[in-house]
């Protein structure tokens, strides 16, 4: 309710029964009451709920009786408020429950403000309203991450050798919290070809029963349980693309369809909840929730608490797979070695005799490797890739043996990650002009904070790559006419558009669309056959035609065709082109015997006069083309006067390439700290425009609008450069100071941004581990496996991928833990109410206990106060940033923040374990 309102309220006697309040109940959807202190008389207009004796409307009369409707154990809080009112609080607030007719439980928030009635004396007036389902879903968060952080924190869970023990507990605690009939454990072949039923847990008895995968002493499963891909495909396909598999209703849903007639009738399945189990990024298995009684609905934030809960389940694995392998390699070491012998991949290792020290620099530590490592074993597959002996290898320089292990990033990446296992893909020239392609695995042996060994294997995919590379072109390709398709149409045109802005040149292209006049009559006449035979002769058209152009030509699809055309730039130079295509479709086309004559419409626009973008140089033909086919086919060029369509659009941010020329964009840079030891790690780049109409904007002002059009290419590389230009500058002063910069969510899938961040941090020499890149999780959505091929570039160009606004997107850590990260940004909706709110705590504690666990590093977002940041300090959080540390600063402030502005290093608190 707004202050006027309430000033309004107080005007009125109380008791009175004024339209005022009936307009202002039926308006709000909430109710209002009346209080007065001294007389202890309440007047509630109300109907937002149902008391189990007082119906909606109203109640007049002593506050006491009032209460007696509220439940017993809330009735302390709501005698706290009225006791706020006696004493003279200006503002009040409290939350209670009340029993319904139909004895269930409503939530209510109860506000309101002092005030004086017509006598002088005090009087409170106020709204109620109805919070049932925000408290319900608060107790129901609160209740998944106290239960993620219980297992989470569960040293039988996380640390130990008994995959079959942890994934029993996991699993039936997981059944429990949803309130499932059975939950149950499913394991896929090697193939992926079968589906095997491990483990199931029936709820309701706290009955179990497994096959003997693990040691406990569980009952046998009285059959095995058999799912298989060639029974159920469609199952199958959902369950091994998806993230979960939530099904709301079995027995309607379409992707269940398979199982209807065996599987469902006989367990009684209504809905189910399938979460898939990734063990090194492979699909290991599945971890099933059934529900018997009725179909039900799977929110957002159960489906969120069963993905993160088996996140769990597959650590537990990978600790158990780990502990076993180290177990059976110290107890089977003669059967090791000869299994390493009979690997067809190479495998070798190297020793530090006095070991390298973890806490060195990254680079430093490569110099001692590249100085003292020495291959101390081989395999016969190794000893052969070199044509010599093992004896003949031993005690050789790693540096001088291996010399592509120092090439790249590799290193770099693998002590960023502990020496832990990575694995990585080296490109080699052998010949000059044949390349290898190995893929490389590393794991180190670290002891009393020294590297002291390291295990490689390596294996030649090149026959991968080239069938991969393979894959590509025919991916590329229509396979009816062997032209180019859409897909591949688009990247030549955007390549050619972002090679000329990049290199500021002024190269001039043409795109024609073409759409055949007669091809439906054809199609309906002599059928489809005749229709393909027509497309496949298409191509020997086009070349005839632009035998003389540097063009390419492609099926955008059904009938329309385009062709690109490199170095015509002129009117002229575009009508030739259009006529050339329409005389070659003149000679008639020969079909099962007939001749058939066969027209068309073209539109032709140039680049960059009908349009600077992909998107607007399509549209112009676009428009040509629709124009050319309204007044009886052939070829129009693109005119202004002529197009249908709305162009304001293309206006909106016309005026943002300009902007930057006039250099009104400006960036702002905020301080990422260190929570132990106050110093800046990071400084965030974000973006201001000073617009000379508008004023000062943010980017949440112009940046979305930016990502509508290719106006986002622009920004973000003026965003790079700018920021990486300023981190090179104040190296001087703090040196290891990085630059975190936000990438849009549009050009997460564009490999070109790597080339432009390779390109910026050489020109101003800084080094690439010195720039952060930040990505939302929604962005991960979209394109998921070309996002993921992108990030892998970056980080193997040596920039860090951290996660940004972590908790307010649907992706969980079982996603994030497949990608090439260094950390993630909890979101400051979980960080500014940490210190007051138990819900918030626990998130976040949680949150940084299962990043760590996954090697991942942690920054707070919305760091308000010093209370906060001891908060975060005291549960393991690495780093933060907020307006409790700094404001934004503009370029000029930064440097002296550098100098003089950093925070003193607190006394020591005692940190929690992680792990």
């Amino acid at each position: 309710m707004s202050g006027s309102q309430i000033a309004q309220l107080t005007k009125i006697p109380f008791g009175s029964d004024a339209p005022l309040l009936h307009r202002a109940l039926e308006a709000g959807g909430v109710g209002l009451w009346d209080y007065l202190p001294d007389r202890g008389l309440i007047d509630l207009h109300h109907n937002v709920f149902s008391f189990q004796t007082l119906a909606p409307g109203r109640y007049f009369g002593p506050v006491s009786e009032f209460v007696e409707y509220v439940l017993v154990s809330d009735r302390a809080a709501v005698a706290s408020m009225l006791q706020q009112c006696a004493d003279g609080d200006d503002d009040v607030y409290v939350e209670f429950r009340i029993r319904t007719q139909g004895q269930g439980i409503v939530w209510f928030a109860c506000k309101g403000q002092r005030s004086t009635d017509e006598s002088g004396g005090a009087r409170y007036v106020g709204a109620i309203s109805d919070i049932t389902d925000a408290s319900e879903r608060e107790l129901k968060l609160l209740s998944y991450h106290q239960s993620l952080f219980s297992l989470a924190r569960n040293t039988p869970i996380v640390d130990r050798a008994d995959f079959g023990g942890a994934s029993v507990q996991i699993i039936n605690h997981i059944a429990e919290m949803l309130a499932v009939t059975r939950g149950g454990l499913w394991k896929f072949s090697a193939d992926c070809s079968e589906l095997v039923c491990l483990y199931q847990y029936d709820v309701g008895t706290r009955q179990a029963a497994s096959t003997p995968f693990d040691a406990t002493l569980i009952p046998a499963l009285p059959e095995r349980q058999v799912l298989t891909a060639t029974d159920f495909p469609t199952y199958f396909a959902a369950v091994s693309q998806r993230r979960s598999l939530a099904v709301d209703d079995a027995i309607a849903d379409s992707v269940l369809h398979e199982l209807r007639a065996a599987y469902l009738p006989l367990t009684g399945v209504r809905a189910l909840l399938d979460v898939p189990i990734f063990i090194h990024g492979q699909l290991w298995g599945v971890v099933c929730f059934e529900d018997f009684a009725s179909p039900r609905h799977w929110d957002n934030d159960a489906l969120a608490y069963a993905g993160s809960a088996v996140d769990l389940l597959a650590l537990a694995f990978e600790v158990a797979e780990r502990a076993k392998s180290e177990t059976e390699l110290a107890a089977t070491r003669d059967r090791h070695r000869a299994f390493i012998q009979a690997s067809l991949d190479s495998i070798w290792s190297v020793d530090v005799p006095d070991g390298i020290d973890t806490s060195l620099t990254p680079q430093r530590q490569i110099e001692l490797l590249r100085e003292f490592g020495t291959i101390t074993d081989v395999n016969e597959a190794f000893a052969r890739d070199y044509g010599m002996s093992a004896p003949q290898i031993f005690g050789r320089s790693v540096a001088a043996f291996m010399p592509e292990l120092f090439k790249g990033t590799s290193l770099h990446d693998w002590i960023d990650r502990d020496y832990r296992l990575i694995e990585r893909e080296l490109r080699l020239r052998v010949k000059r002009e044949e390349h290898r392609w190995l893929s490389l695995t590393l794991l180190g042996v670290v002891e009393n904070g020294k590297l002291v060994r390291i295990w490689g294997a390596r294996r030649n995919i090149t026959d991968r790559k080239r069938y991969q590379s393979l894959l590509e072109q025919l991916a590329f390709r229509d396979p009816l006419t062997g032209l180019l398709n859409r897909q591949r149409m688009v990247t030549e045109i955007n390549e050619m558009i972002e090679t000329t802005e990049s290199q500021s040149s002024d190269a001039v292209a043409t795109l024609l669309l073409l759409d055949l006049n007669q091809f439906k009559d054809i199609n309906d006449t002599l059928g489809h056959g005749a229709g393909d035979e027509v497309l496949r002769q298409m191509k020997t058209r086009f070349d005839e035609a632009l035998v003389n152009e540097n063009a390419v030509t492609a099926r955008l699809g059904g009938d329309e065709f385009g062709v690109f055309a490199r170095g015509v730039g002129t009117a002229e130079g575009a009508m030739r082109i259009g006529e050339a295509l329409t005389v070659a479709l003149a000679r008639p086309f020969i079909i099962g015997g007939g001749k058939f004559h066969i027209s068309a419409s073209v539109g032709a626009a140039i680049y960059p006069t009908h349009g600077r973008t992909f998107s607007e140089l399509s549209h112009s033909a676009d428009e040509a083309m629709y124009h050319a086919k309204q007044t009886g086919g052939g070829v129009r060029l693109f005119s202004r006067h002529t197009a249908v369509f709305e162009q304001r659009k293309l206006l909106l941010l016309a005026g943002l390439p300009d902007a930057i020329d006039r250099g009104e964009l400006v960036l702002e840079f905020q301080p990422i700290i260190n929570c132990l030891t106050r110093k800046t790690v990071r400084m965030e780049a974000l973006v201001r425009w000073n617009h000379p109409t508008y004023g000062r904007l943010t980017a949440k002002d112009f940046v979305h609008k930016a990502e509508m059009s290719d106006s986002i290419r622009v920004l973000t590389r003026w965003v790079i450069e700018s920021a990486i230009r300023a981190a090179s500058e104040w190296q001087v002063t703090a040196p290891g100071v990085g630059v975190a910069v936000n990438i849009s969510p549009r050009l997460l899938g564009d490999s070109v941004i790597v080339a432009h961040l390779q390109k910026s941090v050489i020109k101003f020499g800084l080094p690439a581990r010195l720039v952060d890149l930040e990505i939302t999780e929604t962005s991960l959505i979209h394109n998921p496996e070309r996002a993921a091929h992108v990030l892998a570039d970056c980080r193997a160009q040596g920039f860090s991928i951290v996660i940004d606004d972590y908790g307010v997107g649907f992706c969980s850590l079982a996603y994030l833990r497949r990608l090439p990260l260094k950390g993630l940004k909890i979101d400051n909706s979980f960080i500014t109410r940490v210190t007051q709110s138990a819900e918030d705590a626990i998130i976040v504690q949680s949150t940084i206990t299962l990043a760590h666990n996954l090697g991942l590093t942690v920054v707070a977002e919305g760091v308000e106060d010093i209370a906060t940041l001891k908060f975060l300090e005291q549960h393991g959080c690495d780093y933060a940033q907020g307006y409790g540390i700094s404001h934004p600063l503009a370029l000029a402030d930064t440097l002296n923040w550098l100098n003089t502005h950093q925070l003193p290093a607190p006394p020591p608190v005692p940190l929690r374990a992680v792990g």
